[in-house]
C-alpha cells in the first residue's frame, strides 16, 4: 500500500517492522480482546495441534481489533483507518511535533522470573 501525503511525500507500506506504521487498538475493544485471548488459552491449548490453532486464532483476534496507522516522515501527519475502514488524516499541532511518534521497539522478557513483562530498551 502507498499513501501520498498531503505534503507530497510518499508513505510506503510494503514490508514488516516499519518505523512509520502502527497497529492501533481502540480502548473500547481492549478489555474484550484480552478476555477473548484468555478464553482461547484456557480452552484451546491442550495439545500441540490446538496450540497451533490457538496461535492463529489469537493473531486473527488481534488483527481484527486493530486499525492501521501511518505517519509521514516529512510533515508528521498521521493517517489512520477509522472503524469504517476509511483513511483519516490528522495534522500535527506545530513544527515541533514528533515525526517518529509510531516508531519504537520492545523486547519481550524470556527469563522464567519475568516472562510476559514488557521491558523498554
Amino acid at each position: 500500500m502507498k499513501i501520498i501525503c498531503a505534503c507530497g511525500q510518499l508513505i510506503h507500506d510494503g514490508t514488516d517492522a516499519l518505523p512509520h506504521k502502527a497497529h492501533l487498538i481502540p480502548d473500547q475493544a481492549w478489555h474484550g480482546l484480552f478476555d477473548r485471548l484468555d478464553e482461547v488459552i484456557a480452552h484451546e491449548c491442550q495439545t500441540i495441534a490446538q496450540r497451533e490453532s490457538a496461535k492463529t486464532l489469537m493473531r486473527a483476534l488481534i488483527g481484527g481489533a486493530s486499525r492501521n496507522a501511518w505517519q509521514c516522515g516529512g510533515c508528521g501527519r498521521l493517517y489512520v483507518h477509522d472503524g469504517a475502514g476509511q483513511l483519516q488524516c490528522y495534522v500535527p499541532a506545530d513544527a515541533l511535533t514528533s515525526r517518529a511518534a509510531l516508531s519504537g521497539t520492545v523486547s519481550w522478557a524470556t527469563s522464567a522470573g519475568s516472562a510476559g513483562y514488557l521491558h523498554a530498551p
